[in-house]
Parts: structure tokens; C-alpha cells; sequence
């Protein structure tokens, strides 16, 4: 298990979440010491972590370490956020930005977001944004289970779907963005509008439009046969965001549906949503 990523954006919080997992954790390990970390036997007899810095890492480094996390078929957890985001954490914790050379915070955030690109491509994204960190910890988790319970050789790429609301933000670490405001939105129904779509009568609502079932058809016309294809790329996991107004109705109907229909042809899928208590 590899945990990168942006510093700042809670790299120690999932530290903490695989710990609790029984993880044993090398903190900011030189990435040059990543094959060495790999051929060293646990001394526990558990799983391990380790924490990959960008400090150290030009681009030759990073594109031998790509390889090399390619080649070990590891699983990556690369935790982001929206710059504004990450200069204000460094601002609150007055800490400096281990790549903050002088040019400024906001260069320095940069600097790294652009060292770690190539990694973020191979990994399983968080964006940490608008978690808060009992949210992170249980997300970390949460992808450590799944992978941990799927096969990693022959399977199908695993799909990881999150419902949103579009008035509170894209997010951003999604691969692909479904928008279901296409569909009659059930909270100008007024029987309907304190309801989610986890409820019958929302789902009977949604799936009842006569645009939801070629819509949904077509999205697993087009999703199913690329996901091979991304997999020989090197993702781990396709994330998949499926939005509406609010994120509470077609959007949470729409991602479920498409989740049991990928499960149905065998691949696996996860479902979480994000903006369903909001």
C-alpha cells in the first residue's frame, strides 16, 4: 500500500486510518528506498504502508517511480485539494511547505501539484477539500476494504461511483461526470421533495421517466468495454461522479442503478454519497 500526494491534504490522517487497520507505516519514505522497502520482510508479519514525499523527486525520479509502482501492480491512495484550500491549512498550522523555497506558499503548492501529476494518474484520488477528517479516515478505509476484497489479476477495473449535488462543486477527482438534470427533478413535486433517492417512491419516480432507461443502456453500452482499457493504462479504479441539482434524488437513483447493472456483469462497484444529508 502507497499513500502520496499533495502536502497538506491529509496524508498523516491516512496514515492514522491504516494504522487502525493493523498497518505498519513508513512515514515519507525517499522513493529511491521504494524497492528496497519491498523486498524488506514485515518484521510484524502485517500489512505495510509507506508515505512517498514529492521532495527528492524531479521528473526522471518520478517517471522510474511510475514504473516501478506499475510493475509492483500496487494499490496508490493520492490525497489532493484545491490550492486556496491547502495554502489556508499551511496559513492556520503556520508549518512551511517542505518544497517553499522562497518563491511563496501558493508556487510551492503548485511546484509539487505538478511534480506528482504522472503518480496521481496511477492512484485512487482523494480530493479532501470538504472532508472533514473523520470523513477522510473512513474513505481511506473504505478503498483499503474493497481492494483488499477484490482480485487484483483477471478482474474487471473495479468502479467507484459518487453521487453530488452540482450547487456545492464537481468533484474533482472524478474520471468521468455523469449530469442527470436532464431528468424531471422530484423536488418540485411536493409529496416527493423531503425524500431521497434511497426511497421506493424517488426511485419509482426516476426509473419511471421514459428518458432514464435508454440513458442508463447507453451509459453501460459505452462504460463496460473501456474498462480494460483503463486498467492496461494503469488505473486501479475509475471514479465516476453522477450529479444532479442537489445531489439527493436522480443523481443517488441513477448511480445505484448503474452500480447493480455493473455488478450484474460482473465488475465491481462501490457507491457513496456525498451530498445525500446536505
Amino acid at each position: 500500500m502507497l499513500v502520496a500526494g499533495l502536502s497538506g491534504s491529509g496524508r498523516s490522517q491516512a496514515v492514522r486510518a491504516l494504522e487502525m487497520m493493523g498497518y505498519t507505516c513508513t512515514d515519507n519514505l525517499p522513493p529511491r528506498l521504494l524497492a528496497a522497502f519491498v523486498e524488506e520482510p514485515s518484521t510484524t508479519g502485517g500489512p505495510r504502508a509507506a508515505v512517498l514525499d514529492a521532495r527528492g523527486l524531479d521528473r526522471d525520479g518520478l517517471a522510474g517511480l511510475v514504473g516501478q509502482v506499475r510493475a509492483l501492480d500496487a494499490q496508490v491512495i493520492y490525497l489532493e485539494a484545491e490550492t486556496d484550500t491547502l495554502v489556508r491549512r499551511f496559513s492556520e498550522t503556520r508549518k512551511t511547505h517542505p518544497l517553499d523555497t522562497g518563491a511563496g506558499l501558493r508556487g510551492a503548492v503548485e511546484e509539487e501539484r505538478g511534480r506528482l501529476g504522472e503518480l496521481r494518474e496511477v492512484a485512487e484520488v482523494v480530493d479532501t477539500t470538504d472532508m472533514r477528517v473523520d470523513e477522510l479516515v473512513s474513505r481511506v478505509q473504505e478503498l483499503v476494504a474493497g481492494e483488499a476484497g477484490a482480485p487484483r489479476v483477471g478482474a474487471s477495473l473495479p468502479v467507484n461511483l459518487v453521487t453530488f449535488g452540482y450547487k456545492y462543486g464537481v468533484p474533482t477527482e472524478a474520471d468521468w461526470v455523469i449530469d442527470s438534470r436532464f431528468l424531471e427533478n422530484p423536488f418540485y413535486v411536493p409529496a416527493l421533495r423531503d425524500l431521497t433517492g434511497r426511497d421506493a417512491a424517488i426511485r419509482d419516480f426516476v426509473l419511471g421517466s421514459p428518458l432514464t432507461g435508454p440513458f442508463l443502456d447507453g451509459v453501460a453500452a459505452v462504460l463496460e468495454p473501456l474498462l480494460e482499457g483503463y486498467r492496461e493504462w494503469g488505473k486501479p479504479a475509475l471514479f465516476v461522479a453522477v450529479g444532479c441539482t442537489g445531489g439527493r434524488h436522480r443523481s443517488v437513483v441513477l448511480a445505484e442503478e448503474i452500480a447493480r447493472r455493473l455488478e450484474a456483469s460482473g465488475v465491481a462497484a462501490t457507491v457513496r454519497h456525498r451530498d445525500l444529508d446536505r
